[in-house]
């Protein structure tokens, strides 16, 4: 008797780099490019190739959905978010998906909100890797706006009315000291793209200065003074009329004023310039920050180690 084989498809087996790329890059950031998950895995550029066809595989198997950042650049990268099988898989790891969004509604969502959540990313993604060039100072632990819009800080002004607030992304970082306890650096992150009127930026200002001053945020992570990281991919002047428009929340108050001290300024990259984020530079070594009052020609740290 003639014997016939039978032929079955392989499993897809989610193993190794693939398993990471789902947890440590897709999951917690919920929108990235493949530059964006080369960082998060701390590949050289060299490999980005290697990792463009795992994110491939994950893609055609399901586990991945990409579309085209809607650009008109000949070169528009692609947008990684989570797919139908990658809920599944980590679900099945006990991970929350709730908050993520169909492949359907990924495509739906606006120019402006894909630009600000990459972006976004790109900075949260230099928090992250700042421990592995300074060991001494280590980031505890982390939230994106996308899970802070689950559980706003809420407030009331002072008439009654609901104030709230939404951080793009808090760090709550801490600096390991000899014989002490740890010092805590716990920061606010607002990402500007320069497209705000100026009304809208100022009613946040003024929202954030209320939920801190109530004491909102304290409540919840216990921290007794915060840091509003505000940056912008915008460039200098968009840095200066930030400042200006927060001067004129502030009213006149001297520059060593905690209020005026409590907001720190500064540019970053746009995305498209593919020009990562230097860590160091941003969180601890360089002298780019401003706060609204001050001279512009001495810019501050965000943590200065040198006074811990």
């Amino acid at each position: 008797m003639r014997s016939t084989s039978v032929h079955t498809q392989k499993a897809f087996a989610v193993t190794g780099v693939l398993d990471r790329i789902l947890k440590e890059a897709i999951y917690p950031h919920h929108f990235l490019t493949a530059w964006q998950v080369l960082r998060i895995l701390n590949h050289r550029q060299g490999t980005l190739t290697t990792i463009q066809d795992r994110l491939k595989k994950l893609t055609d198997a399901k586990y991945l959905h990409s579309f085209y950042l809607p650009l008109p650049a000949k070169q528009r990268p692609f947008v990684y978010a989570l797919g139908l099988y990658g809920k599944k898989y980590l679900r099945a790891t006990d991970l929350n998906t709730d908050i993520y969004y169909l492949p359907s509604e990924q495509e739906e969502k606006s120019y402006g909100f894909l630009m600000h959540q990459l972006e976004l990313n790109d900075i949260i993604i230099s928090a992250r890797l700042l421990e592995k060039s300074v060991p001494s100072l280590y980031l505890f632990d982390w939230y994106h706006d996308l899970i802070l819009k689950r559980h706003p800080f809420e407030t009331a002004d002072e008439k009654g009315k609901l104030v709230r607030a939404i951080p793009d992304a808090l760090f709550d970082f801490r600096v390991q000291r000899e014989n002490k306890k740890d010092a805590r650096f716990f920061l606010w992150l607002e990402h500007d793209r320069g497209e705000e009127s100026n009304e809208k930026f100022r009613k946040k200002l003024r929202d954030i200065m209320r939920v801190i001053e109530q004491g909102v945020h304290t409540e919840r992570f216990g921290a007794q003074r915060s840091i509003i990281m505000v940056t912008t991919s915008a460039g200098d002047r968009r840095v200066e009329k930030m400042r200006m428009l927060a001067r004129l929340e502030l009213g006149s108050v001297s520059e060593g004023n905690s209020r005026n001290q409590m907001f720190k300024f500064t540019s970053v990259p746009p995305l498209m310039a593919r020009k990562p984020i230097d860590s160091r530079m941003l969180f601890c070594d360089g002298a780019i920050w401003l706060s609204p009052y001050g001279d512009v020609e001495k810019p501050s740290r965000l943590i200065d180690l040198r006074l811990i």
